[in-house]
């Protein structure tokens, strides 16, 4: 449980304990509700630092919340790493690689189970972006059936033809970014790999910079290379 999770004696100024009614400091309500109230806590030998024969550490279940021994400790460890007197070993130390493989593909089982939870969905509005209405327009005024954001192998595509082509359009962040720009040859090829063909990543900005005429000179030939990668679409339906 957290300091949030007790009741607070603003007379007494303490915690109160939900299971007996007893009230401690906010350095204590934790260390007695686990030593009192659950079973692991109960098995523990303060004097000796085991719980049927297991070692344990004596701050088991103790936050810098609830245990000022803890809170002290934490600040010290805090200090002495901003003066440099101690090194920060856990960001700089390596991952064999097949460490790295199995948390990779851990990362992509949990991403494939929860598409929600996808970096594109976390760092997007869930409204439609200008370009993408703008393109989406294009496409249904030229008779192109299509499926916004299709979700496959742990990615979205903003423009999806016949589940085998897509188009993205792109912000300028996918070229400034190097990051994303990293992150996108991998998806580039994961998404070849599986199968998918990217028809054209449409540059947001550079599109806008383009005069009237070469826009439909520019929409023109995106639109003749889908029809050409998607002869026998079906008929655009009313959904889209």
């Amino acid at each position: 449980m957290s300091l949030s999770d007790y009741k607070f004696n603003e007379e007494t100024n303490k915690y109160i304990c939900p299971e007996c009614g007893k009230e401690y400091s906010k350095y204590g309500i934790g260390n007695h509700f686990w030593r009192n109230h659950t079973e692991e806590g109960r098995k523990f030998n303060p004097n000796k630092g085991y719980i049927d024969g297991t070692r344990v550490a004596w701050n088991k279940g103790l936050t810098e919340d609830t245990d000022e021994r803890v809170r002290k400790g934490r600040e010290t460890l805090r200090k002495k790493l901003k003066n440099g007197e101690i090194e920060n070993w856990w960001l700089n130390r390596k991952h064999s690689e097949e460490t790295k493989k199995k948390i990779s593909e851990s990362r992509k089982k949990y991403l494939l189970e929860h598409p929600e939870k996808v970096p594109y969905k976390l760092n997007h509005s869930s409204k439609q972006s200008f370009p993408e209405k703008f393109f989406e327009t294009v496409f249904i005024n030229n008779g192109i059936s299509f499926e916004k954001e299709f979700y496959t192998n742990g990615y979205w595509l903003d423009f999806c033809f016949n589940k085998t082509f897509y188009v993205e359009i792109d912000g300028e962040q996918h070229y400034l970014d190097k990051k994303i720009i990293e992150h996108d040859k991998i998806r580039t090829a994961r998404l070849t790999e599986s199968g998918f063909k990217c028809i054209e990543r449409v540059r947001w900005s550079e599109f806008q910079k383009l005069d009237k005429d070469s826009q439909k000179e520019y929409i023109s030939t995106l639109i003749d290379k889908i029809k050409r990668v998607g002869r026998g679409f079906k008929p655009l339906t009313a959904h889209h």
